[in-house]
């Protein structure tokens, strides 16, 4: 019988233990971890760096963070049981405050957006 490594459990090549099992979950929180870091980090890039085409690239941006807290969330609350089965709640909460902030047509610019270099004075 061959010697099976963590790697080739991970992999589920068939033991479905509960050690196993544990394994491939936090295998996935990691992976997913590392994706909702690299949405922040591109939410972040947009913001300071003035990357931002549009409201819609914005909120694709957004989309893409919030759905990988979501999974990230599952994954915590799949792992550890239900320690942490609010913080979906919280989440979606934070999904609520922004919701308004992200929608079409909101606009906080109000009068020209353009006015003659001479209007405006010393």
């Amino acid at each position: 019988m061959p010697l099976r490594t963590i790697e080739t459990v991970g992999r589920g090549d068939g033991i479905d233990s509960p050690a196993a099992r544990k394994y491939r979950l936090f295998k996935r929180l990691l992976e997913r971890n590392r994706e909702a870091l690299g949405s922040l980090a591109n939410l972040e890039q947009a913001y300071y760096g003035g990357g931002v085409a549009s409201m819609a690239d914005l909120r694709a941006r957004y989309g893409g963070l919030s759905r990988s807290v979501h999974e990230l969330a599952e994954d915590l609350r799949e792992l550890a049981g239900d320690k942490y089965a609010e913080l979906e709640s919280v989440i979606d909460g934070i999904d609520r405050e922004v919701a308004p902030r992200l929608r079409l047509g909101v606009s906080s610019t109000t009068g020209d957006l353009v006015v003659p270099l001479r209007s405006i004075g010393p």
